[in-house]
């Protein structure tokens, strides 16, 4: 075998192995969850489908209709305080095998995880979760521009999603969704801006 065929069947094996770690990746990558169907959304009403089952925002009757596979209901716009917009981690060990085992996956800080990011209402009973995603961050030394690489490579070709901004997404159709229905609603709990109102200086 002459010298140029063997270049030529390195470079591509190594194009190879690019190509299908690349698409392992974005397996991988695929979001958890995050299912977010709009249904119905005209003025004063907006219904939508997700994990956790279907809500209904209704403006004429100022409730949110709630319908799981558990129970269903309905809450009164005032019993809702505000949105709860939470982040977690947990440790992705199957991924992290998928992904190759190796002696930096020992460290604590270098153990792959899978974050969520969850949006609740929140009452004076607790917190009724709408919406939830997830997805596979990995963490390697020295690998972080390998990743941003992949992940920008596979973005523009509609194979990764990135899960912070599918949340912030959803998050923001919500409280279009109650603004639209006449009950604007932040992070914010209400007791949080009447205890700053209380305490402005007055001008």
């Amino acid at each position: 075998m002459t010298v140029p065929v063997l270049l030529l069947w390195i470079v591509a094996g190594v194009a190879v192995m690019i190509v299908f770690d690349c698409l392992l990746m974005s397996v991988l990558w695929r979001l958890k969850k995050g299912r977010f169907d709009t249904a119905r959304n005209d003025q004063g009403s907006f219904k939508m489908r997700t994990d956790f089952g279907a809500f209904t925002i209704d403006g004429a009757a100022q409730v949110v209709r709630v319908k799981t596979a558990e129970e269903e209901g309905e809450m009164a716009f005032g019993e809702i305080e505000c949105l709860d917009f939470s982040f977690r981690t947990e440790r992705a060990a199957l991924n992290e095998w998928i992904n190759g085992l190796d002696l930096w996956d020992l460290w604590g800080r270098y153990e792959d995880l899978t974050q969520w990011y969850q949006i609740s209402m929140v009452t004076a009973e607790g917190k009724v979760p709408i919406f939830e995603v997830g997805q596979y961050l990995p963490r390697e030394p020295l690998m972080g521009r390998v990743f941003d690489y992949q992940a920008g490579l596979l973005s523009r070709l509609g194979l990764y999603h990135d899960v912070e901004e599918r949340a912030h997404e959803v998050l923001r159709q919500l409280q279009e969704a109650f603004a639209s229905a006449g009950h604007p609603i932040t992070l914010t709990p209400k007791w949080v801006k009447e205890k700053a109102s209380r305490e402005a200086p007055d001008s």
